[in-house]
Parts: C-alpha cells; sequence; structure tokens
C-alpha cells in the first residue's frame, strides 16, 4: 500500500509531463479535420472582361449560403490602367467558382457568383454564389461548407498561420505556412496589415490565412519587395478590417443588391470631405486616392491641403496634372477620374489626414483668367479683381 502512493503519483507526473510537452508541437499543425474543412471552403474565382481578359484568384465562404469574401482586385479595377476603378472585371458582375472536395482533387468551375458588397480602398469584396454554370438558381436549402472568421484581437507576433489558396497554373489547392510576423497599422489605431513570412504567390489573392484552429484571420493581398525591403513582405488584411455592416446583412438575411465603395464620386457643384487613414498598402511610399470626376462641364476642382492632382482616363492616360486644383474643360473626354497623390504618414504628420475637394463652375479662357464669370456672368470691376482661392490648412 505505501508504495502504490508513489507510484500512482509518479504515472500522474509523467502523464502531465508528457501532455505539456506535446501540447505546443500540436498546437503547430492543423488537424486533419480543420484541413478538410479548409479545403472545402476554399474557392476558385475567375472573372473575365469584354476583351475576354481573365482575372483569376482565391477566396473563402464564409456564410453556408454561399457568400464568398475575397480582394476587390479579384473581381474589379483597384486603379486605372485596364478600367475605371470601382468596376468590374466583367461588365455584367459574373465571375465563375470552382471548388474542391478534397486535396487531391483538381478544381472545376461548378457555379456562378455576382459581387454585392465591395470597397476599392480596403480591397476587399463579397461574392454570393446565385446559380451553377447553366444559370439555374440555386435551392434555397443548399449549404456550403464555410470558415468562421476569428477574433483577431488575440493575434500576436509569432503565432503559426496557414495560407490556402489556388496559385496561377496550379489546378489543386495549395498550402503555405509560416508565422504572422507582425502588425501594420493605420492612423486610427486600426489594423491596417497582418505581415507574415508564409509564401504568397500570383492566384492566392483573396484566399485565406488560418490560425492553427483553422479560423479565418485574414486575407492575402499583396506582396511588398524592393524600396528597402530585404525580403518580400506578405501582406493580409485582417477579417477584423470587413465592414461591419456586411457582416450585419449577412446576418439579417441574403444580400440582394450590389455596392462598392472606395471610389467617392464628387459632386457636380459642391463639397466633399475625406480622409486618407494610410490604409494602403504603400507604408512608406505615397498612394493614391481616386474619385469619380462630374459630368458636369467645366469645372474646377481644389483639393485642400494642396496636394498633387491629376485627371485620368480609366486606362490609365494622364489629360492634366495641378497642384491643390485642376480644371474639367469641355473638350475633355467623359469617365475620367480624379487621382490624389497622399504623401506618408511620415510626411503628412502621423495621423489622419483630412481631405476636402470642392467642385465650382469654370470659365475657360486664356491662361489667368480663371477668376472670371463665364459669359453673360457679372463682370468684377477694378477694386475687385478675381481672388483665387487658397486652401484650408489640413485637419489632422
Amino acid at each position: 500500500m505505501r508504495t502504490a502512493r508513489p507510484l500512482a503519483r509518479s504515472l500522474a507526473v509523467l502523464l502531465l509531463a508528457a501532455g505539456l510537452s506535446a501540447a505546443p508541437a500540436s498546437a503547430q499543425e492543423l488537424s486533419s479535420s480543420l484541413t478538410r474543412r479548409a479545403v472545402r471552403a476554399a474557392v476558385k474565382i475567375t472573372a473575365e472582361s469584354s476583351r475576354g481578359e481573365g482575372s483569376t484568384g482565391s477566396g473563402t465562404i464564409i456564410d453556408p449560403r454561399g457568400y464568398v469574401l475575397t480582394n476587390f482586385h479579384v473581381v474589379g479595377h483597384t486603379r486605372p490602367g485596364r478600367g475605371e476603378p470601382g468596376s468590374f472585371i466583367s461588365p455584367n458582375n459574373q465571375v465563375r467558382i470552382a471548388l474542391v472536395t478534397h486535396a487531391r482533387e483538381t478544381a472545376q468551375e461548378r457555379y456562378l457568383g455576382e459581387v454585392v458588397r465591395a470597397d476599392a480602398r480596403l480591397d476587399l469584396a463579397l461574392v454570393r454564389i446565385v446559380s451553377d454554370l447553366q444559370g439555374q438558381p440555386l435551392n434555397a436549402r443548399e449549404r456550403f461548407p464555410f470558415l468562421p472568421l476569428a477574433d483577431t484581437s488575440r493575434l500576436r507576433p509569432g503565432s503559426r498561420v496557414f495560407a490556402f489558396g489556388f496559385p496561377l497554373g496550379v489546378s489543386t489547392i495549395n498550402v503555405t505556412s509560416g508565422e504572422m510576423s507582425g502588425f501594420q497599422m493605420n492612423s486610427r489605431d486600426e489594423v491596417a496589415w497582418i505581415r507574415t513570412d508564409a509564401e504568397f504567390n500570383p492566384g492566392n489573392s483573396g484566399g485565406m490565412l488560418l490560425d492553427t484552429r483553422g479560423r479565418l484571420i485574414a486575407i492575402p493581398t499583396a506582396v511588398l519587395s524592393g524600396h528597402g525591403t530585404l525580403e518580400p513582405i506578405e501582406l493580409a488584411r485582417p477579417v477584423e478590417r470587413v465592414p461591419r455592416e456586411w457582416l450585419r446583412l449577412l446576418r439579417r438575411g441574403h444580400i440582394d443588391d450590389t455596392v462598392v465603395a472606395g471610389v467617392p464620386v464628387l459632386p457636380d457643384q459642391g463639397e466633399l470631405q475625406d480622409e486618407a487613414v494610410g490604409d494602403g498598402g504603400a507604408f512608406d511610399r505615397p498612394e493614391l486616392h481616386y474619385y469619380r470626376v462630374p459630368a458636369a462641364r467645366p469645372v474646377r476642382i481644389e483639393v485642400a491641403p494642396a496636394l498633387a492632382v491629376g485627371l485620368l482616363t480609366s486606362d490609365g492616360r494622364v489629360v492634366r496634372e495641378g497642384r491643390g486644383r485642376v480644371q474639367v474643360n469641355a473638350a475633355d473626354p467623359q469617365g475620367l477620374f480624379l487621382a490624389v497623390l497622399v504623401p506618408p504618414r511620415t510626411e503628412s504628420g502621423g495621423g489622419t489626414l483630412a481631405l476636402r475637394l470642392r467642385t465650382r463652375p469654370a470659365h475657360e479662357g486664356l491662361p489667368g483668367w480663371e477668376g472670371l464669370p463665364p459669359p453673360g456672368g457679372a463682370r468684377p470691376g477694378p477694386a475687385a479683381p478675381g481672388v483665387p482661392v487658397r486652401p484650408a490648412p489640413p485637419r489632422r
């Protein structure tokens, strides 16, 4: 009897020690069940333009009714070049969705989807699966494998992460792993980016970055290289930046309309207040904010503070440049965009940069006549010459 207790106590100590030593190892990898669930919730997204040019990326089903979270640049245009910022790659807002049921399966296109919510600045989009490839609507009772969104408030550097996606040229799902390297904050003290050393490949954009519990923590978005970086930096948009309105609408029911944010429309005559908070991936470099130019012509656009501005066509051609102001003339093409070059936070004081954009009717004439009224209007007297508008100081 005296030897039984020490033996039992020793056995308990050994079991506890074994459990403690095994826990860190098991927490470093995804279990088989979590891996299978992630594979089935991953999708491959293809969007095709009217010219037959395609864009391929990845996504994650986050709702069993078939809602997919991805990057906006997978399904739309974030800057001028091949299309209007804030517009969809597919002219009819239709994308093809491919799925797999296990890791050895080749991704097969099975469904059609449409973008229901998007934010071009955050580079996020929510796609709803609406029908099969033949256009037959989904059965109302159909359910898809999905992944929950993680609470990333406890995420810390050194945490193990896993990136799932469909890189270009790969027809089966691809997984890379690494550690969460750190955070990139914006001027509101929100997490703009999660940095990781888990490798992202072209086509991984919009896919999933998971924690060891198989929850979605971020969306792989970009790889930053050059400009003083020793090695490429993989950037993922954390799920805590998904607009709360999107999630609130999902909880209430289906989202049946389409709303795209991130490219504001300037008024025909009036003022637009905006902010630059540093959500872009430029880090210590300037970034561009885009605005749709009003159809009224001629119109003068003034920006305070007096930043570098330019008028661009949807294919990226620069029509006119200025500092703090620029004029849109009657002969300029329709569908122009105003680009405002926002300096790095280190140059703008480190805080939120308040932008004020004002539009007003203009008069086309010889240089220096901008202060004169349009033809037929009252002309200023000698003691009241036209006074140029001085931009207001920035509000931070």
